[in-house]
């Protein structure tokens, strides 16, 4: 099995390197992210420039792209046939409205708009902590890709997964629900200057439909929403 792995928080990103640990127990793994953050990017593309492209290490390679990107320069450039896209692990997580903003889950997204099964997971940190303990997250992943692999997929579809705060998550195994995404937007809450206006939503407050991925993955389940 190949497996092709891309984020938008960058090549070098710790989320990223934990899941190519996992990804290397069981596959040939290829990696091509973007050179930087690329959050909130959502499915932009870049085709009004040259993109650049570095070899920074084995079947490793940074562009000067989005998430989106990197799915198709995998393919166009590299001519990877791959068996599946894995996209993060993303820093915070994509729950309701953020897959529209989303440049991991527009990596899973154009991964299967080209016909490849492809998933996108994020870990929700309930409060912002760095160094983040990335071997909390791998159990999780582990168990999750269990259920993915053999799910039936339509054509042209993503797994969205979250995984849950690691101090909220139930123990011993957080369960895996399948559930719809939330329709709400996030807080629209801004400190305002005279020239400049910036925000300040406090996403754990936002509001949390019942049997929605927000309600579920901030109850301390893990969420995965086919889309």
């Amino acid at each position: 099995m190949r497996i092709l792995l891309v984020n938008d928080d960058g090549w070098d990103a710790p989320g990223l390197a934990a899941l190519c640990r996992i990804a290397r127990e069981m596959a040939d793994v290829w990696t091509v992210a973007p050179l930087g953050k690329m959050s909130g990017c959502g499915h932009q593309l870049t085709l009004h420039r040259p993109i650049e492209v570095h070899a920074v290490g084995d079947r490793i390679w940074a562009i000067d792209g989005t998430p989106a990107d990197c799915v198709r320069l995998a393919v166009a450039r590299w001519e990877l046939a791959v068996d599946w896209v894995w996209s993060g692990i993303n820093e915070g997580s994509n729950l309701g409205c953020d897959v529209y903003r989303s440049g991991t889950a527009a990596a899973a997204r154009e991964a299967g708009l080209l016909g490849i099964p492809s998933w996108a997971v994020s870990q929700y940190q309930r409060a912002w902590r760095a160094p983040f303990d990335w071997n909390q997250s791998v159990p999780m992943v582990h168990r999750v890709w269990e259920v993915i692999r053999f799910s039936t997929r339509r054509p042209g579809t993503f797994w969205n997964v979250n995984l849950p705060d690691p101090d909220d998550a139930a123990q011993p195994e957080p369960p895996i629900i399948e559930c719809p995404l939330d329709p709400h937007p996030l807080p629209i809450e801004y400190i305002h200057d005279s020239s400049t206006s910036t925000y300040q939503g406090r996403y754990a407050s936002r509001r949390a439909t019942v049997g929605s991925d927000v309600a579920h993955c901030f109850a301390g389940a893990i969420t995965m929403t086919l889309l």
